[in-house]
């Protein structure tokens, strides 16, 4: 075999090799890791691409809802034992629309067997006055502030999130996550006690 032949089977050989070492590579990481989604476009708020249903959502705003203006980030890393995710919504709306929506709020309600769940109202542990889906229960949570005096409202999403990856200030979470500390009670509005046990039943809900 020439020397010039040699030279090209080997190239070839070395190119083939690495191509599978890369493929490797990228087939163990979306395994192990899953697919990650970044965005900031308003205009894709209500689409959250690979978020499977990990909550209902049911605190956040309709995509079609009339508002003034929003500020809006997603972010999630689909990680195969602990998927990170972080959903960020702030609306400022007229007076009538801040009314409407808070209504909606206040009015949500959902059922099962003899139990009817609401979402909790905390004047104490939040900046302002928030209502809450879901707080300390199994690192996720979902709430909603709201700013009456400039009919503004933050709904956030947040689940295997350290403050350190916050997109949102600091000062929209709870007061026990800003002071790191922990706090042993939870809520959440889409466990209902089924017998003995809590059972999540957040696919009841719209």
């Amino acid at each position: 075999m020439k020397v010039k032949t040699k030279k090209v089977l080997v190239g070839a050989l070395v190119m083939i090799f690495t191509g599978l070492i890369i493929s490797t590579i990228f087939f163990f990481k979306n395994v192990l890791y899953g697919k990650e989604v970044e965005t900031s476009n308003a205009r894709d708020y209500g689409s959250f691409e690979c978020f499977n249903n990990m909550s209902a959502l049911a605190v956040f705003p309709a995509a079609d809802a009339s508002y003034m203006s929003q500020d809006y980030y997603y972010q999630l890393k689909d990680e195969i034992n602990s998927p990170k995710c972080q959903i960020y919504l702030k609306r400022q709306y007229t007076a009538e629309q801040y009314k409407n929506e808070i209504e909606r709020i206040e009015k949500w309600e959902l059922s099962y067997l003899d139990q009817t769940h609401r979402f909790y109202k905390d004047n104490s542990q939040y900046i302002s006055t928030a209502y809450v889906a879901v707080e300390n229960y199994n690192n996720c949570y979902e709430y909603a502030l709201a700013f009456e005096n400039i009919n503004t409202i933050i709904y956030v999403y947040l689940k295997n999130i350290d403050i350190d990856e916050l997109y949102m200030e600091k000062m929209f979470l709870p007061a026990y996550l800003q002071n790191n500390t922990t706090n042993s009670e939870w809520k959440n509005t889409y466990a209902f006690l089924i017998g003995s046990k809590y059972v999540v039943c957040m696919d009841l809900a719209e």
